[in-house]
């Protein structure tokens, strides 16, 4: 009875690591991006924004300000 204990307490901890290392390499690489919208109206409060690469999105303030994140260095190659 104890081995088959130890034998799962080990397996669980393989299991475990294995998600935390999933879970980490999907933010890698990744920083927060500032950026501001401009435009004529007033109303710039409450837009949103996609960064489409991650598909992660957030809200902008009353300022137009916005913080999401995004990869370093990708860009999209134009046709």
């Amino acid at each position: 009875m104890k081995l088959l204990r130890v034998k799962i307490n080990r397996i669980l901890s393989v299991v475990l690591f294995l998600i935390y290392q999933m879970s980490f390499g999907q933010t890698a690489g990744e920083k927060v991006l500032h950026g501001k919208i401009s435009a004529d109206s007033a109303y710039i409060s409450g837009i949103n924004v996609l960064n489409l690469v991650n598909e992660k999105t957030t809200v902008t303030n009353s300022d137009g300000e916005f913080f999401i994140l995004a990869k370093a260095n990708y860009y999209v190659e134009k046709k």
